[in-house]
């Protein structure tokens, strides 16, 4: 059985994914009595009608009262009764009712070789059922919402610490991408709008950012130029099914298993994103910011190793002041 427990012993790093890693699988599952359940003395046929009816693709299988067995839709002819072709759950079927929707995304991409569900255990008892689908309601689609927004915001807080002048960022974008940025800030000048040309910046323009700057392809992408570039497609096309509620985010087994890949990719991003917020956070003061910039530009002439690698390396000049910050988080 997998256990959403088993990841809370190792040493977590990922206190910036909050509210996120708070959604689990039992605010998305079907819950056993709403669901559709048989019973080993029943007819296949009936079965089978009821399952094409609802589209499910498996039933929970009751014996004696409590959920033992299952039956796969594709595996049912009409005829005979349900026991004819129910399976016995295994425990590789079985997970926590606490089990984070950012776990559960992988553990469906783990076992596409079938049509992948799970069951939910809560304590001893099966309480509920969870398939691919199931990511598709709203609750899974918020997790996504919450992952791409934070992606947005965290990345306009680089640059603006990244970036000297504010339209440096601007000049390494396409021409027609940089003038539509430029229509949009001047029309929002016109309404006393007091914004920036970085607000105006879609998540898609950010990441085309980080593939033409060197140093950010290096602390952020951490990947070559066209690996980032496949990964910024999929970002951005999960994304935009996010963000229209028509859309459904997994349709096919080759969706979900792209949508697991995507997740990884963005949680990536996140976490390095994280370590350059901290170093510009923990730079402060204007004399110890000039120091870190100098700093800084003699070290990305020499290597392509990540920053922050080097700023938290026990030989960096600012490695005891980054280490009592991190002591005090």
């Amino acid at each position: 059985m997998k256990d959403a427990s088993e990841d809370s012993t190792e040493k977590k790093e990922d206190n910036f994914l909050y509210p996120s890693e708070h959604l689990n699988v039992s605010q998305i599952m079907t819950k056993i009595d709403e669901g559709y359940c048989v019973v080993e003395n029943e007819s296949v046929k009936k079965v089978l009608h009821k399952l094409c009816e609802s589209n499910y693709t498996m039933a929970p299988v009751k014996v004696g009262g409590l959920v033992k067995k299952f039956v796969r839709r594709k595996d049912l002819e009409e005829k005979g009764i349900v026991s004819d072709y129910s399976i016995e759950i295994d425990k590789s079927q079985l997970i926590s009712c606490d089990t984070e929707l950012l776990k559960l995304i992988d553990y469906f991409g783990f076992c596409l070789e079938n049509d992948p569900f799970f069951f939910i255990l809560k304590g001893n008892s099966i309480v509920g059922f969870v398939l691919p689908a199931d990511l598709n309601k709203q609750l899974a689609r918020l997790l996504f919402f919450i992952l791409f927004s934070k992606l947005e915001i965290d990345l306009k807080y680089v640059f603006q610490k990244y970036f000297k002048d504010e339209d440096e960022w601007l000049k390494l974008l396409s021409k027609s991408e940089k003038e539509k940025i430029l229509r949009q800030y001047e029309e929002l000048q016109k309404q006393d709008l007091e914004i920036s040309k970085l607000e105006c910046a879609q998540l898609k323009n950010l990441l085309d950012v980080i593939r033409k700057d060197e140093f950010l392809l290096d602390n952020i992408g951490v990947c070559s130029k066209k690996e980032f570039k496949k990964n910024a497609e999929d970002i951005r096309h999960f994304r935009d099914l996010t963000m229209h509620p028509i859309s459904k985010l997994v349709s096919s087994k080759k969706e979900i298993k792209r949508l697991a890949k995507t997740k990884n990719s963005l949680l990536q991003l996140l976490k390095n994103i994280h370590h350059l917020q901290l170093i510009f956070c923990t730079i402060k003061g204007r004399e110890m910011k000039d120091a870190f910039d100098q700093w800084l530009d003699e070290e990305r002439k020499k290597d392509k190793k990540a920053i922050f690698d080097k700023v938290f390396h026990e030989k960096s000049p600012f490695a005891r002041l980054f280490n009592r910050k991190k002591a005090h988080q």
